[in-house]
């Protein structure tokens, strides 16, 4: 089909090194910030903020070398799924208006957008703990939680009906 894989221990691999890498040095700037040591948040923000920018950068670049398109079929949508490219609007929508107060109805949002925006706003956490009116003395509790400010309260909405 003409297609070329990216050879996965090339350009790939250091643009995860760099991704794991901020991940490190955002985790300093956090432990910093809780002790109290201005100069280890500073620097490590600042790493952070370098390693983000080289890690665009390179997935930049990555895109751009690439053989293939999303609509290349299923390694394209793959490769473009897997390493979080956003596609398209958050929100499609069907222009449809309800007569009555001309609110567009059937939004929905984009599960391209949902998976790039829940990568980077979301955490997914298993919460242990004793409960003595269970069999096991345990409750496991998972968790999907998404942070946002109050004036994203609508997106939150979509995105909590996106899912249910």
């Amino acid at each position: 089909m003409g297609i070329q894989a990216i050879n996965p221990f090339e350009l790939p691999l250091l643009n995860t090194v760099i991704l794991l890498s901020s991940g490190v040095t955002v985790t300093w700037a956090h432990h910093s910030l809780i002790q109290g040591n201005r100069a280890g948040t500073l620097y490590g923000l600042i790493a952070t903020l370098i390693l983000a920018i080289v890690f665009t950068i390179f997935q930049g670049i990555e895109y751009t070398v690439s053989s293939f398109t999303i609509s290349d079929g299923i390694f394209g949508t793959c490769f473009y799924f897997g390493t979080g490219l956003i596609k398209g609007a958050p929100i499609k929508l069907n222009n449809t208006k309800n007569k009555s107060n001309n609110i567009e109805e059937n939004t929905k949002l984009s599960p391209y957008w949902v998976t790039g925006f829940s990568d980077a706003e979301s955490a997914f956490t298993v919460k242990i703990g004793k409960d003595t009116t269970r069999k096991f003395n345990l409750r496991i509790v998972p968790e999907f939680v998404i942070e946002l400010h109050e004036r994203d309260f609508k997106v939150l909405k979509e995105i909590n009906k996106f899912f249910f």
